[in-house]
């Protein structure tokens, strides 16, 4: 339960390689109004293979790298998530990046792709995409505002399903989608609703 307190990690200097806020390799669930920021060049929260994590409420924001990366299962139902970097990094980032023998944090992928559920309750506003589904990502959303200044709200590489929300972006895409045509990007998203 953050309350209204905020979590930070400002000082690359003193933290070890991976300078996130949240590391998160068990199970996470995220209460309160407070702030998990990041201005140390890393994640507010990164989510590792095998774990779990609900945010539940509170605002996230980092100042370079994504704010959240998932590589586990994770929710995102109530949470305010923001970026001071602009367009240098995608906001949220679910899933791998490379081929399936690339590591992520230290992580590489076996054979649970990470999955991403955005719900009703939840803002996530700029970054190069405001969502990157990347390899070997399963990414669902019913709900939720989703904005950006000239990047798409949504960037697919693998499997999204969205059936509500609310995108916006005043110039350029607002969904994009893309497929490298085999097992890590297939590029297939599917919109039935917002």
């Amino acid at each position: 339960n953050l309350g209204t307190a905020t979590l930070s990690n400002g000082d690359a200097a003193v933290v070890g390689s991976y300078k996130d806020t949240i590391s998160n390799k068990g199970k996470l669930i995220i209460t309160g109004s407070g702030t998990v920021s990041n201005n140390a060049g890393s994640g507010a929260v990164v989510n590792y293979a095998g774990a779990t994590a609900e945010l539940q409420s509170g605002t996230f924001t980092a100042n370079k790298w994504y704010t959240i990366k998932n590589m586990g299962a994770m929710t995102i139902s109530g949470a305010t998530v923001e970026t001071t970097s602009g367009g240098a990094s995608s906001l949220v980032a679910n899933g791998w990046y490379g081929d399936k023998g690339n590591n992520d944090r230290g992580t590489a992928y076996t054979d649970t792709k990470a999955k991403l559920i955005i719900c009703e309750g939840s803002t996530l506003s700029g970054g190069m995409n405001t969502v990157k589904n990347d390899d070997y990502g399963v990414l669902e959303i019913t709900g939720g505002t989703f904005e950006n200044t000239d990047g798409p709200t949504i960037q697919n590489w693998s499997e999204a399903t969205i059936s509500g929300g609310t995108f916006s972006v005043p110039q350029g895409f607002v969904l994009a989608n893309g497929s490298y045509g085999d097992e890590a990007d297939p590029g297939i998203m599917t919109v039935t609703g917002g």
